[in-house]
């Protein structure tokens, strides 16, 4: 009798239940020591097997589809909007009105209204591809490297990842400055007659001048797009987030023009002048290289020292900007949608969501929440 009392206040013992969990959670470390190893942001415990598994197939989703959702939605932006940019490229490049712009693409008829649009076909839907892309790869190496060793807050760590990420992916982006130094001498009028295409500038450029040439303007490509990158993803779940809310997927895209367009428009006013002075590096083949303050004082000085004139052609540039990013960034969220349904039809996940955030949900103790654009589709 006493026995059986004996064993009775054993099962009934707290600390036997947490033996036994010790003991478990211990053989399950030992058996898989890379899970064991990433605990959560918040030092909650490792990830089960289904979560693990979970994480790493919506990591290799996410990483292709960012991707691709880029590369596509770039591409439809560039060809609706290739006759605006170049107006605004001479309104930047000699000071001149909207009409006077215009009046020379006319003089020049159709035939070269399109001329030059290869370089930045290649350039942009390439560039807008790695920014998406390689920020959420910047952007997940961050936060699987700060598992469990971070002691910032979440929302500190989450903004401070998103900013770098963003940062490193203009940089990323800044190697294919020789595409973007092309499109310049094709839109130029005094090279129509000397450059026929595109691969006719590249060759003619690298074999008089070797490689560096075509990376004139590589230093402020690099300070425009890091800069131009960290706020627009800092702000752009925010914006989103003042939307109303919809279950409707056309009023979605919708609210994702409104928000690209707006944000892209801004980052693109504010930085203009760093445009101009970029168009003007190059604008020139051959001799010497400019460095950032000598272009600026240059300028200043064509343009009579007066700043309204460094702003020339920023009401068209707006717009552009304003049309740009709205369809880029309504664009790339469809497109990614359609590529998050076909996962879900094909059923390789249950529960995958392409924002990185998702995979760190603050609620079920792994990170950053589902951002607002997801919540509203």
């Amino acid at each position: 009798m006493d026995n059986d009392r004996l064993l009775e206040t054993i099962k009934k013992s707290p600390h036997r239940g947490d033996q036994q969990d010790s003991s478990t959670k211990l053989k399950q470390q030992q058996q898989s020591p890379q899970r064991a190893a990433l605990p959560s942001l918040l030092g909650q415990p490792a990830l089960s097997d289904h979560e693990h598994h979970q994480h790493h197939l919506a990591h290799r989703f996410n990483s292709k589809d960012e991707f691709a959702s880029g590369y596509l939605a770039a591409c439809t932006s560039i060809v609706l909007l290739f006759p605006l940019n170049k107006i605004i490229f001479r309104q930047i490049l000699d000071g001149i009105s909207v009409r006077q712009a215009m009046a020379q693409l006319r003089s020049e008829g159709l035939q070269h209204a399109y001329r030059g649009m290869l370089p930045p076909l290649l350039q942009k839907s390439t560039s807008y591809s790695i920014m998406f892309g390689s920020q959420h790869e910047y952007y997940m190496h961050l936060m699987n490297s700060s598992l469990g060793r971070s002691t910032l807050s979440f929302n500190t760590r989450k903004h401070m990842f998103t900013g770098i990420a963003g940062g490193l992916a203009g940089l990323t982006e800044a190697t294919l400055t020789p595409f973007e130094r092309v499109q310049a001498l094709l839109q130029m009028q005094q090279f129509h007659t000397k450059y026929k295409n595109t691969w006719s500038v590249f060759e003619s450029v690298f074999t008089t001048y070797g490689l560096r040439e075509l990376y004139r303007g590589y230093s402020i490509i690099c300070l425009r797009n890091s800069l131009s990158n960290v706020l627009f993803f800092m702000c752009r779940g925010d914006m989103k987030s003042l939307m109303p809310v919809t279950t409707s997927r056309w009023r979605n895209a919708g609210y994702d023009f409104i928000t690209g367009g707006l944000l892209g428009a801004f980052i693109s006013t504010l930085f203009y002048p760093i445009n101009v002075l970029k168009s003007h590096m190059q604008a020139r083949v051959g001799g010497k290289y400019l460095s950032l303050r000598e272009t600026f004082w240059m300028i200043f000085e064509i343009r009579e020292r007066r700043w309204p004139q460094m702003y020339k052609g920023i009401g068209s540039n707006f717009t552009r900007a304003l049309l740009a990013w709205g369809i880029t960034n309504a664009t790339y969220e469809l497109i990614l949608m359609a590529f998050k349904q076909r996962h879900e039809h094909a059923n390789f996940t249950t529960s995958y969501d392409h924002d990185p955030e998702k995979l760190f949900d603050e609620d079920d103790d792994q990170g950053p929440p589902k951002s607002p654009s997801k919540a509203k589709s």
